[in-house]
Parts: C-alpha cells; structure tokens; sequence
C-alpha cells in the first residue's frame, strides 16, 4: 500500500489486521481477501503473534491504539499529536519530525494507526 491509500484507509477490521500483522513483525505484501482470512485463521487457532485470541480494535479504540503508538515511538522517537479546533472534519492529527510526515483522521485512534501505517510504507 501507497501512503497515500493508507492516508484514506478507513479505521476498521481490515485496517486492524494490517496494523496487527506489522506490530508484531509479521510481512504483509498485497493485503489480498485470502490473506486477511489466513492471518485471521492463525490468530484464532493461537499459532502467531503470541497466541493472541483477538485482533485489537486499534483504529476505533483509544486506549488499545496507544500500543500502536509506542510501536511508532519505537520506529521514530519523535511523535507529535495535535488536536484541531479548527471547522473540519478531520480534527486529528499524528506525525513524526522527518519532514513533518503524518495523517489526519477523524479520530486520534485513527490517526495512530494511518501515522503508524504509513511510516512502516516509506521505511
């Protein structure tokens, strides 16, 4: 995926998985339907990522998106989040210093994960 698919990427299941798999070091080359089924079959069978049982909610739940985020700290120590007050609709905002690089989402989960993403692509 391009950064800038990432940047539109809805927060969700399919997003959740992408972000699972790279967390937890596992490669993602084309994120086919026969691949997002395959990496649900080894979550729940308890045969990767450290018997994991579930994929977290990362793109919609605040509190599990900050393990995302200490990964993205891990990948580049300087890690800004700012919030707009601005009239938009996309008040978020999670970037890192290089070039000041970074998404924009609805929600500050979303933005982890759409920054987080993207890093791991231009890396």
């Amino acid at each position: 995926m391009t950064p800038e698919e990432i940047d539109v990427m809805p927060a969700g299941r399919n997003m959740d998985l992408l972000v699972c798999a790279h967390i937890f070091g596992h490669r993602v080359r084309e994120w086919t339907a026969e691949d997002k089924t395959r990496f649900a079959e080894l979550l729940d069978s308890g045969k990767i990522a450290g018997g994991i049982k579930y994929v977290p909610v990362y793109s919609t739940d605040e509190v599990a998106a900050l393990e995302v985020l200490r990964a993205l700290a891990k990948l580049q120590p300087t890690v800004a989040l700012e919030h707009s007050d601005w009239n938009t609709e996309e008040e978020w905002f999670c970037g890192w210093s290089h070039g000041y690089r970074g998404c924009h989402a609805s929600t500050i989960a979303l933005a982890i994960c759409r920054a987080f993403l993207v890093l791991k692509a231009v890396k």
